[in-house]
This record gives C-alpha cells, sequence and structure tokens, in this order.
C-alpha cells in the first residue's frame, strides 16, 4: 500500500508542476489578462505541490521505520531506532 501512495504523490507532484509551469507561462504571455485569479490560481497549484510532496516524504520517513515499539503496539505507535523514542 505505501508504493501506491508513493506512486499517486509523485504523479500528483509532477502533475502540478506541469501545471504550474503552464499558468506560469500563460500569465508571461499576456493570456490572463486577471492578475487576481491568476495569483490565486499559481497559490492553489503551489498549495497542491506542497501537499503532495509532503504527503511522498511522510510515506517514505513512515516506511523507513524499522519495527513497532512493544509499549506502543496497541495505539501503533513506531519507535525510532536512531533516538529510542516513540514517534
Amino acid at each position: 500500500m505505501p508504493a501506491l501512495q508513493i506512486f499517486i504523490s509523485a504523479g500528483f507532484a509532477l502533475f502540478s508542476a506541469a501545471v504550474i509551469l503552464l499558468q506560469t507561462s500563460q500569465i508571461v504571455r499576456g493570456g490572463e489578462t486577471n492578475y487576481i485569479v491568476a495569483t490565486v490560481n499559481l497559490y492553489v497549484s503551489l498549495y497542491n505541490m506542497f501537499l503532495s510532496i509532503l504527503s511522498l516524504l511522510v510515506c517514505l520517513a513512515i516506511s523507513n521505520l524499522p519495527y513497532q515499539c512493544k509499549k506502543a503496539a496497541d495505539c501503533g505507535l513506531f519507535m525510532c531506532k536512531l533516538c529510542k523514542t516513540v514517534h
């Protein structure tokens, strides 16, 4: 299941990057005359890209946690090997 989430997050990040490039191109070439709408569109695209990259990083960080903590087995928390604390 994490592989599917990684694939979807990476694909959406690439799609968001393409949309940002397209919108920026339209603004520069004069295709978008309403600058408020153009700014909101760019903001939403950047926000979507941020969320997809954040989801990708969280998924990769969780998949690197090697084992479940014995004390936290009931609630599903993980213990980090490096700092020996529950995350």
